[in-house]
């Protein structure tokens, strides 16, 4: 796995953690 991928697939994580923390799409 790249370091790119690696970073993509944490931020898509933490935008999921987000949007289920407030309850909406950023």
């Amino acid at each position: 796995m790249s370091i790119e991928t690696e970073i993509d697939s944490n931020t898509k994580h933490i935008t999921i953690a987000i949007e289920g923390a407030f309850g909406f799409n950023l």
